[in-house]
């Protein structure tokens, strides 16, 4: 019997593969509770602090590689998103990825913020009128409030018909809004700031884009005027205004989880400690309701400490570093007990005992004599040997450092979500081309001869066949008008002392029309490289590789994850091809062949052909999707559907992501 359970076990998926979480979004599966229980019991009484207070806290916590810091982070994610289900003990929590630009940490973690508090909640209600993301429910709570402070009759007849759920809210402030917006955008809270305070005034009545706009997205003119605002949260200063205004307004504790901090250290001397001294002196200062949880391995952040300024030090040391410990074996052999324990439960069998199929004891000896000591170390262990351990066995090593890399590598490309926006996506695309071309020497056929990070973008020198030529690149999918003619004008002053001015953006973003006439006046000094959506995918899967070899979360050093992103990933991106062919001016003989130039269609053809294709089912398309099919440039296509729809013939709109898709009217 018990042979045959064996038998059966061994066909099974491997329990222990795939059971170590990568970031604090995946969802903690087979939790051991026992495991790093007081630290989990300090840090939800730290939370309860913080709501009954309404002062910011800071928490350091330390642990070695593999001891469970991400998981705890996910751990803690997992109960903030269930808290939305009891009322009076709702928080929020959101993991915020590395920093990537050494110039803009407010700006990142905006982004990181919002888009986290926008990630619907797993039992969300599919009713559209009831909320369905953490942030949507601060928002309505945070304009609840607003209405029950205000004195004014129309604010005191309201508010006596509020009830307990948040969906009856949302539709009572839905319903009188047009009465109450402009008496809460008269007296709005003095710890607000002007224009954002401005911009949630909207949120009843223009939700989609008020989301985007807090997330940071650089939304063109026209959207901005809906919302009553003239400019997107650019620049750090507005940044900061933004995030220190929803934790000043929210009766939620809103919890960040700073993970993988040594990820940080790839942006060059000084990174990690600027990024904690605005911590730990603008956010701290600035206050509100929230925790601020920093996650580190413990060698680099008393590397980090020593740096820093002594008040900002004394801020972060004001509670005792919570230390993650290395499992004893009762707790260790408890990881194992678990997952064996759903994999019966899955087949609906009782095992003959805990750690079945393994021998009565074998666990708990493995454990001891291998010095397996982390959560990491044990179940990568158990994963390697699978259910054939003998006392003696050790797992054998199944591929080499660099394969395991472009695994991991593999691995996340496949996982990257897009749920990011487009200004997000550029900086990420940035981010990573720098990180390439700070160690790259060779890429293809093309040297490398220096790079280095700038305020807004990157300065490198390259050569190719012989010849030498330095060139200035920007990734920008800035949409607003200004924003998007600031970059042209950076490019264009770059070309006093660079040979070519290059500005790197999304495929379907076109370039709005005063920034794309400043660029094609450069003349051939400067280009547009276009970043299909592969390569975005491909960007962002870099910036993960790296940051998690520097904070040892994969079982490959840093240092050749970033040999096999030089060698091995980066020559194979169009993007980065593309790159190189702008800069040196020239086609690399092993590239891949350019994309076709623009089709020059006069703009009725233009027009005729968009009708066409909209005359078939299903009678609506992305301008991304119209771009590929008839081989023009996003600015031809937005030009084509613009000037339809003043002509009544289609409608267009953007999408949750900003996209443009186009929609042809009934005759």
């Amino acid at each position: 019997m018990e042979q045959d359970l064996v038998a059966l076990a061994r066909k099974q998926p491997n329990p222990f593969a795939g059971s170590v979480l990568r970031n604090g979004f995946e969802a903690p599966t087979n939790d051991v509770p026992e495991i790093h229980s007081a630290q989990r019991e300090k840090l939800r009484a730290l939370v309860d602090e913080v709501r009954r207070t309404g002062e910011l806290a800071l928490q350091v916590v330390t642990g070695e590689p593999g001891d469970g810091k991400t998981h705890l982070l996910a751990t803690l994610r997992a109960e903030a998103e269930g808290s939305w289900r009891q009322m009076g003990n709702e928080r929020a929590m959101v993991p915020i990825e590395p920093l990537r630009d050494p110039e803009a940490p407010f700006g990142h973690i905006l982004q990181c913020l919002v888009r986290g508090l926008r990630r619907p909640l797993a039992d969300a209600s599919t009713d559209p009128d009831s909320p369905n993301s953490p942030l949507e429910h601060i928002l309505w709570r945070i304009l609840r409030r607003a209405v029950e402070a205000s004195k004014h009759p129309i604010c005191l007849e309201l508010a006596a018909q509020f009830g307990r759920y948040p969906s009856a809210t949302a539709v009572l402030l839905k319903e009188h809004w047009s009465r109450l917006e402009q008496v809460l955008r008269d007296a709005g809270p003095h710890e607000a700031d002007a224009d954002v305070w401005a911009v949630l005034c909207r949120f009843p009545t223009h939700p989609q884009l008020v989301l985007r706009w807090l997330g940071g997205s650089s939304l063109p003119e026209e959207e901005l005027v809906p919302l009553g605002v003239s400019r997107p949260l650019d620049g750090e200063d507005r940044a900061f205004r933004a995030i220190s205004t929803l934790l000043k307004l929210s009766d939620v504790p809103i919890v960040f989880g700073f993970d993988q901090l040594e990820g940080v250290t790839r942006l060059g001397d000084g990174a990690v400690e600027n990024f904690l001294q605005a911590l730990g002196d603008q956010l701290y200062t600035s206050g509100g309701k929230a925790a601020l949880l920093l996650f580190c391995q413990v060698d680099a952040w008393n590397r980090f400490a020593s740096t820093l300024q002594n008040q900002v030090r004394d801020r972060l040391m004001q509670r005792p570093y919570l230390h993650l410990a290395s499992l004893d074996p009762a707790l260790a052999e408890k990881l194992i007990e678990r997952r064996l324990e759903a994999m019966w439960r899955g087949l609906s069998i009782k095992p003959p005992h805990a750690t079945f199929p393994f021998a009565p004891g074998l666990v708990r000896q493995l454990i001891v004599t291998e010095k397996l000591k982390g959560p990491r170390q044990v179940l990568s262990f158990f994963a390697a040997i699978g259910f054939d351990a003998a006392p003696a066995t050790a797992p054998a090593s199944p591929a080499t450092p660099a394969q395991v890399a472009l695994a991991e590598f593999e691995r996340m490309l496949k996982e990257t979500r897009a749920d990011r926006n487009p200004d997000e996506v550029a900086a990420i695309a940035q981010s990573a081309l720098c990180s390439v071309l700070e160690k790259a020497r060779q890429v293809g056929d093309t040297a490398v001869i220096g790079a280095r990070r700038g305020k807004h973008g990157l300065e490198v020198k390259l050569a190719r066949a012989g010849k030498e030529v330095s060139a200035y690149a920007e990734a920008s999918n800035s949409l607003h008008g200004m924003a998007a003619k600031a970059a042209a004008k950076r490019m264009q002053e770059s070309l006093r002392k660079v040979d070519r001015a290059l500005l790197l953006r999304d495929e379907g973003i076109p370039i709005p029309p005063l920034a794309n006439k400043m660029i094609s006046e450069l003349g051939e000094k400067a280009k547009v490289v276009r970043i299909d959506a592969e390569s975005d995918r491909s960007f962002a899967a870099i910036e993960r590789l790296l940051n998690s070899a520097a904070a040892k979360d994969i079982d490959v050093s840093l240092e050749v994850a970033t040999q096999v992103v030089l060698e091995q990933i980066a020559p194979q991106l169009s993007a980065i091809r593309q790159f190189l062919d702008a800069a040196t001016g020239s086609t690399a003989p092993t590239a891949s062949p350019a994309p076709p130039a623009p089709v020059s269609v006069p703009a009725r053809d233009r027009e005729s052909s968009v009708l066409s294709t909209l005359e078939k089912p299903p009678f609506v398309a992305s301008e991304l999707q119209l771009a590929k099919a008839h081989g023009w440039s996003p600015e031809q296509v937005a030009e084509t559907s613009d000037a339809l729809e003043r002509a009544g013939k289609v409608l267009v709109q953007r999408g949750k992501d900003g996209g443009r898709v186009v929609m042809r009217r009934p005759s």
